[in-house]
């Protein structure tokens, strides 16, 4: 069964791989969404690995496009996204995109979650993720917070 899953999400990178290649995905929604799916399984593949740190702030716009209001005033929700954020300013000289090395997506949106939402945990979490990516982005950050 582990075997099968761990097919079908290698078939499925590949499937993204080339859709957003092709210019289908823009934002990356598709690979962050089944990033996101994956992490919550525990298991971890390089390939998504790989991928994951290329995208900086490109994440941020695709956790904005994939959730609406309401899921992301959901802790639970919050907390599967968290992850892929810091993961994807893990090493900024690794993202493809110039403009993607700037967080300005992200610090706004960590700061809005920060703001709005009612569970402290959560709220310490976004807190250390937005001093983590102001850490990673220094020249980059707009310091809003």
């Amino acid at each position: 069964m582990k075997i099968k899953l761990i097919f079908l999400v290698v078939m499925l990178s590949l499937v993204t791989g080339v859709a957003s290649s092709q210019g289908r995905d823009e934002y990356s929604t598709d690979f962050v969404k089944q990033y996101i799916e994956i992490q919550k399984t525990g298991i971890s593949l390089s390939i998504e690995e790989k991928n994951v740190v290329r995208l900086g702030d490109r994440v941020s716009i695709a956790v904005l496009k994939l959730y609406d209001e309401r899921q992301l005033s959901d802790p639970n929700v919050v907390r599967t996204f968290l992850p892929v954020i810091h993961k994807a300013f893990q090493d900024p000289g690794l993202i493809q995109i110039e403009e993607d090395r700037k967080p300005q997506v992200t610090l706004f949106l960590l700061t809005a979650l920060e703001k709005n939402t009612q569970d402290q945990a959560v709220k310490t979490d976004i807190s250390a993720l937005i001093d983590y990516v102001k850490k990673q982005c220094p020249t980059n950050s707009t310091g809003a917070r």
